[in-house]
């Protein structure tokens, strides 16, 4: 299966899902476009709700805030609810809005969000039966409103390049199956870190780009019985840091996916659940952890992928299960993933495959 990879804005990168079990086309070469969507909005802290597509986000007009909103006022550490517009002048986003320091009143529309499009161009190559390299290209289209002042920005993201083992390799039709797979990569700093909007710098949590070269390293445990199988992925992320000393902290991800094959004639449909969890401590400026950029999120959801012949058509739909945000954050909603690949039907490898290695029957 092909899913989605949460880019840097978000915290973590879910490169588990580069493999996800028995398919018609397992160690197969593959060409993939995929189209993610994630939103965050909503102050769940003013018991504001979280939407997967904010009304203003899609509004043609969404340079106006015309709806309830929530006041804090720090020196007296209390809330009050009103309708209307509030005129306070907004501090800068840290994933959602963050505390500025000072003794201002600060207030939160429901019409605040964030928006996360990211285009994706993924191939992965077979140089053995047991060797997969693995790279992904984004561009991301970051959009936000808060209180009235948006970002509209759109560039090359950073490149991701990988390469996984198959330590266990048992793919036998209508038995017992098991895939087990390590591996790791970097991410490249070749994405935008600098743009700006109305002359100034966009906060690096909305940038294309993070500016840093990034480790990450991997595992992918399959397991399946004729038709039903679960996959298990772990990933492990070391972040480095940028021209402006900002580092996101280290993360892990973590997936989970249960899934039933239905075949007829050239088609294969494979259904499943699935369950997502990403944690990291947030945002580094100079060493200073930015409050309110920490991520303890999970989200469950279900998933279609459809094959024919060579085409394959992966979707996913996650809705937020539980999420630690602070006073003032945006809740994050829910994400949708589409892909569109091509499979090879390759028979041959770069690294020929040794007598004594055990032989698959495909």
């Amino acid at each position: 299966m092909v899913f989605l990879c949460v880019y840097a804005p978000s915290f973590a990168c879910d490169i588990c899902g580069c493999f996800m079990g028995i398919t018609p086309y397992d160690n197969q070469s593959a060409i993939n476009i995929i189209y993610r969507y994630r939103s965050f909005n909503g102050y769940s802290s003013f018991g504001q709700r979280n939407h997967l597509f904010p009304s203003m986000a899609i509004s043609t007009n969404n340079q106006s805030s015309t709806n309830s909103f929530a006041q804090f006022d720090p020196a007296s550490q209390t809330a009050t609810y009103k309708d209307g517009v509030g005129t306070v002048p907004p501090p800068d986003i840290l994933h959602g809005t963050s505390n500025n320091g000072d003794n201002n009143v600060r207030v939160f529309p429901t019409s605040d969000y964030e928006i996360f499009n990211v285009y994706e161009l993924r191939a992965k190559y077979f140089l053995h039966q047991r060797i997969e390299i693995n790279g992904i290209m984004p561009v991301n289209n970051i959009r936000s409103l808060e209180s009235g002042e948006t970002i509209d920005h759109t560039g090359l993201g950073d490149i991701t390049v990988f390469a996984g083992y198959h330590l266990i390799r048992r793919i036998e039709e209508e038995k017992l199956q098991q895939r087990l797979i390590i591996g790791g990569g970097l991410k490249l700093p070749v994405g935008n870190y600098y743009a700006q909007e109305n002359e100034e710098r966009i906060p690096l949590l909305l940038q294309p780009g993070t500016g840093s070269i990034d480790y990450l390293g991997y595992f992918n445990y399959l397991i399946g019985y004729k038709k039903w199988g679960i996959s298990i992925n772990s990933m492990f992320k070391f972040n480095g840091e940028n021209y402006y000393k900002e580092k996101i902290c280290n993360s892990t991800t973590d997936y989970l996916s249960v899934f039933y094959k239905m075949k007829s004639d050239n088609w294969t449909f494979i259904p499943s659940l699935q369950m997502y969890y990403e944690n990291t401590k947030g945002v580094k400026i100079d060493g200073e952890l930015q409050e309110g950029t920490a991520m303890n999120l999970g989200m469950a959801g279900a998933g279609l992928d459809v094959y024919y012949k060579n085409i394959s058509l992966n979707t996913a739909l996650q809705y937020k299960v539980f999420e630690q945000t602070g006073q003032g954050n945006l809740g994050s909603a829910g994400r949708i993933v589409v892909g569109l690949g091509y499979n090879f039907r390759q028979l041959n490898y770069l690294i020929k495959e040794k007598d004594n290695e055990p032989k698959d029957t495909l």
